[in-house]
């Protein structure tokens, strides 16, 4: 009888381990519990930054112990002395003390320049703007962190109005993504356009369809660099792939086994890549799935419809999914799960930041009226409060200080910069 009890225990031990391995289907989800929710941290000092014209911030980085951050403004005076007339965009760095140290400004354009992204190579700060000179135009500056002195490249065709939408890095190449519209057949085109660190041209491509082409981002592992697009013929859509590893671009179109899936965000996890859908003739349901290997794995739905759009929070191998239909949801899924958030509803605010030496990623939210910062690490989410009355436009996390920016009035009723730095207990940001 022993024995027989015995087996009965290791049989339904078996089924439970055989049960939490396996790969959950469709709907099979499981609530994930509640978010870990922190105190506001303590503010060490603020800093207005600005003249008497309208001044905005776009972002901020922390390197080699400055604050940085980038923005445009139209002022001439007060921190922007320096500053020539005209709209222009500018690079500013602050001590850890809050001290300005200095402010830099550069355009192409004397009538607009705007910043669309921006990453760092080195010493030098590689910005991606869009500004009006002859037609609508694509600029990428190159800025040395150091003294301020930069050039840039005039990109694109030249011929049409063009904008800006991406920018990659990979090895000593440098990927420009932009689009143009296309008046007769009012569908969006896109080029492709590769560059040196050095700023010399190296390839342009324009990637001309009968489809709508709609620019989702990018995924970029050891072997390739994909490009994906959400095309749009006559009814549905379809995802659209471009592996731009080589010179010559291959375009592959996969309408054949994914029309009428919407493609909302891609992320890369690993080695593999993560893509959201909205199945269009079944009420925008959501979907997702893994593309590795040329081949997508593993298609599932969720009992979520009426989705109008979505963004992937990526750390490592798992990744925190926003989903923003009726009421805002999350998920958080890897290669082998899916588990909902339940507990965690609010407004995705901005594109997430991921910090790589500290191994978390965060992004910023908005409950009402109440801002939030998300940051996951490890499988685990945290929420930290921020009691702050200006909204935030840009955030960095540096060991255990965080940097935010927003833009605020001024004195004469124009905008200026606030820049605070808060202080944070050691377990917020830690790994």
């Amino acid at each position: 009888m022993r024995k027989f009890f015995k087996l009965c225990f290791l049989a339904v031990l078996f089924l439970i381990i055989f049960s939490c391995a396996k790969t959950p289907q469709n709907n099979v989800v499981w609530d994930y519990g509640k978010p870990a929710i922190y105190p506001y941290p303590f503010a060490l000092w603020q800093t207005i930054i600005g003249g008497s014209k309208d001044d905005a911030v776009k972002d901020v980085f922390c390197y080699d112990g400055f604050i940085y951050i980038i923005g445009e403004s139209n002022s001439y005076d007060r921190d922007f002395t320096s500053s020539k007339l005209g709209q222009k965009l500018f690079l500013g760095k602050i001590g850890f003390d809050g001290e300005l140290k200095n402010i830099w400004s550069f355009a192409a354009s004397d009538k607009q320049n705007s910043f669309v992204k921006s990453i760092i190579i080195g010493d030098y700060l590689f910005v991606l703007s869009d500004c009006a000179l002859k037609t609508k135009s694509v600029v990428l500056y190159k800025i040395n962190l150091n003294n301020g002195q930069s050039n840039y490249r005039v990109l694109g065709s030249g011929l049409l109005d063009e904008y800006a939408l991406d920018l990659i890095h990979r090895d000593n190449k440098i990927f420009i993504i932009g689009q143009n519209f296309d008046s007769v057949y009012d569908t969006r085109n896109l080029f492709i356009e590769q560059l040196d660190i050095n700023l010399n041209r190296q390839n342009y491509q324009r990637i001309v369809k009968s489809s709508d082409l709609k620019y989702i981002g990018y995924v970029q592992n050891k072997d390739s660099i994909n490009i994906w697009i959400n095309a749009v013929a006559i009814k549905y859509s379809y995802p659209v792939m471009i592996d731009i590893t080589k010179s010559q671009y291959v375009y592959h179109n996969l309408e054949n086994p994914m029309l009428a899936y919407r493609l909302l965000d891609v992320a890369s996890l690993g080695d593999k890549a993560l893509l959201i859908f909205a199945k269009e003739t079944q009420d925008n349901t959501a979907a997702y799935c893994f593309f590795e290997n040329g081949k997508f794995q593993n298609l599932r739905h969720l009992s979520k419809d009426n989705i109008i759009s979505a963004r992937i929070i990526p750390n490592q191998n798992y990744a925190t999914v926003f989903f923003n239909s009726q009421k805002p949801s999350y998920y958080l899924i890897d290669d082998k799960h899916i588990a909902w958030l339940k507990n965690l509803n609010q407004e995705l605010a901005a594109p997430y930041k991921y910090f790589k030496n500290q191994y978390i990623t965060a992004a910023l939210s908005q409950d009402n009226n109440n801002q939030k910062l998300i940051i996951t690490n490890n499988y685990n989410i945290k929420i930290m409060d921020l009691k702050v009355t200006d909204k935030i436009m840009a955030f960095c996390i540096e060991k255990d200080y965080l940097v935010i920016a927003s833009n605020t009035k001024g004195i004469k009723d124009d905008m200026d910069i606030k820049v605070m730095l808060l202080k944070a207990m050691p377990y917020y940001f830690g790994v």
